[in-house]
């Protein structure tokens, strides 16, 4: 990159690479272009924005061994958030101005009452409910991409989920795209492992996960063996 004066006094700048407006070179050097082409005069502002969503909650996910050094699959051995990590994500979310975006599976906290008899995590999210944005992730988050989950099967997915979503968790349901912290978009929606999205590749990549391919392989069967019923599933990998 380097600017070329002309005789008569004119300027060129010369970029030697292709850039466009999704490319991190682009991101980095457009604002430096532009000051130089209105000799720091500016008419706007640029801003960059940066927006986290934080998916599963609700489910429990696997572990790392640190003595095998390697994903622990025992379901005894699950990992899911505290209640002291509801209350920290919200009082650091308030003091830093960030917003958090929870994305919401109440098959997992109904699934966690059936077996311990109550959900500690329900109830710190509820009293925090209002400290985040929510966006539903399926009730039980199922993989959609295999050949059980019909129409009606998704939609279940995603009614019972925005339900429990206002009837339990307390959420406001709001279709408005300014809408405060608290609301739930019922129009809205990301699905389990981003599945279900105009995926024509044979096969079924969204549960090749695990480092080894038989064990993914078993799992495809085990879930495709489930069908139709539900099928719990623990989060994104």
């Amino acid at each position: 990159m380097g600017v070329y004066t002309h005789p008569n006094g004119v300027q060129e700048m010369v970029e030697s690479f292709d850039q466009n407006q999704y490319q991190l070179q682009a991101e980095l050097l457009r604002h430096g272009a532009v000051d130089w082409v209105t000799r720091g005069v500016s008419f706007g502002d640029q801003r960059n924005y940066l927006e986290a969503n934080i998916d599963d909650n609700f489910l429990s996910d696997d572990s790392w061994s640190t003595t095998s050094h390697e994903n622990d699959y025992n379901p005894a051995d699950a990992l899911r958030e505290t209640p002291a990590d509801v209350e920290y994500a919200a009082k650091w979310s308030a003091a830093n101005k960030f917003r958090i975006d929870m994305l919401f599976n109440g098959g997992g906290s109904v699934q966690y009452s059936g077996e311990h008899g109550s959900d500690p995590l329900l109830s710190a999210f509820q009293a925090y409910k209002n400290s985040f944005g929510w966006v539903s992730h399926t009730w039980d988050h199922p993989n959609i991409d295999i050949g059980c989950a019909s129409q009606s099967y998704i939609e279940a997915e995603q009614n019972e989920n925005n339900s429990w979503g206002t009837s339990t968790l307390g959420l406001t349901a709001s279709t408005s795209s300014t809408s405060a912290l608290g609301n739930d978009n019922p129009t809205v929606i990301v699905t389990g492992e981003h599945s279900g999205l105009a995926n024509l590749l044979p096969g079924n990549p969204g549960v090749v996960d695990p480092p080894d391919l038989s064990v993914a392989e078993a799992e495809a069967q085990r879930r495709r063996d489930a069908c139709p019923r539900k099928l719990r599933l623990r989060g994104d990998r």
